[in-house]
């Protein structure tokens, strides 16, 4: 036979296998190609989100929080979890349940559950002495179960545990609650036995996460009994991560025996004033994005804000951008008069009319030429839409 026949004969021969391998993979065309796209993986997966503290901050922090639920919802995981300090606290009844109801009107926006974690912010009473109130014999332990749920807990959701601890328990001889006081910084024994038994009830599960608000492995809780936690952790063996708040700062204390340990920064709390924004510090609000799989987990942060809907970008916006893009001053002075001397004084107006639907921030900037000056150098102003017709 002659070999270009042969060949021509082999070449037809491999286009329809390669058409029926590719469809028989999920990929459709009547396009014949030797490129064989790879796929997805077809393996179950879900996403869930961890929010930062709220408090310390100024009240404008809720705003910030309101934002995260946004981006939430347009990301759409199944569920958020927190990491506690939910309200401002370190008060009395009254402001506190003002500042529970304004926190759970503002989660209750997610389309999806979300599952409280107590802080000492929100377990924390403190007197008035304005209008002061006989001290609860628990501080707000009643009122955080009452309106948030139980301060220790666990749930199962698509063969995944979800652990929460308390952190914040107490001293048994009933003294101020206070994180900084060595002997209130441990899991109770009642707790340590309800743990180990949720961690045997959860032994089927392929992964479970931790969720806690003080690190208590951290150095500068000197009285924690978190090596003792940890190894009942360890015991189980599928727990993955374990997460805190409180620090307001982004940290991962590495992996520990399989286990990973993270610690978020804020979403709407107090960040340093110097430090606000430094992303690489770890001072910022964001939220954390977790995804699982069978394999395993992943996990990614998102600053707050970072998020947005692409239908924003409609036709109207479209138009705003082309016109703002060409948008121009225009003088509003007549020109400046030069005297014989090579010298002029005079105030130079300019005008900009704003044809978009939307008011502009603008930044008027004043550049001066060779021995000319200008001040000052810039002015800031907001121009309102231009009214029509």
């Amino acid at each position: 036979m002659d070999p270009r026949g042969a060949a021509l004969l082999a070449a037809l021969a491999c286009l329809p296998w390669t058409a029926a391998l590719r469809a028989d993979e999920g990929i459709h065309t009547d396009r014949p190609s030797p490129v064989m796209l790879p796929l997805p993986r077809g393996d179950d997966v879900f996403h869930f989100i961890v929010f930062g503290d709220r408090t310390g901050g100024p009240v404008e922090g809720i705003q910030v929080l309101a934002q995260a639920v946004e981006d939430a919802n347009l990301l759409d995981p199944d569920l958020v979890m927190t990491v506690g300090d939910l309200v401002n606290g370190y008060n009395q009844t009254e402001p506190w349940m003002r500042q529970m109801e304004e926190f759970r009107a503002t989660m209750n926006r997610l389309k999806m559950p979300w599952f409280p974690v107590a802080g000492n912010h929100d377990m924390y009473w403190r007197r008035d002495d304005k209008a002061p109130e006989k001290k609860p014999q628990l501080e707000h332990e009643l009122h955080y179960e009452k309106y948030f749920g139980p301060l220790w807990y666990w749930f199962e959701h698509k063969k995944v545990g979800f652990l929460v601890l308390f952190t914040d328990e107490g001293h048994p001889d009933g003294r101020e609650r206070d994180f900084r006081d060595p002997e209130q910084q441990r899991l109770s024994s009642r707790q340590m036995t309800w743990l180990g038994k949720a961690l045997e009830e959860m032994k089927p599960l392929q992964h479970v996460f931790v969720f806690l608000h003080h690190p208590f492995w951290w150095q500068r809780y000197p009285g924690n009994n978190w090596d003792e936690v940890h190894k009942l952790l360890v015991s189980a063996g599928n727990v993955r991560a374990v997460l805190a708040g409180h620090v307001h700062r982004m940290t991962y204390s590495g992996l520990r025996d399989g286990i990973d340990y993270f610690s978020l920064a804020t979403s709407g709390g107090s960040l340093p004033r110097e430090m606000e924004g430094h992303r690489y510090f770890g001072y910022l609000h964001h939220f954390n994005v977790v995804t699982v799989r069978k394999e395993g987990y992943t996990m990614a942060s998102i600053p707050v804000g970072g998020v947005f809907d692409p239908k924003q970008f409609d036709a109207l916006r479209e138009k705003d951008g082309d016109i703002i893009r060409f948008l121009h001053h225009e003088s509003a002075s007549p020109p400046i008069e030069v005297g014989m001397d090579g010298r002029a004084s005079t105030i130079f107006k300019v005008a900009l009319r704003n044809p978009s639907s939307l008011p502009l921030d603008v930044t008027v900037l004043g550049h001066g030429v060779e021995q000319w000056v200008v001040a000052p150098d810039h002015r800031h102003s907001r121009v309102e839409r231009s009214r029509r017709g």
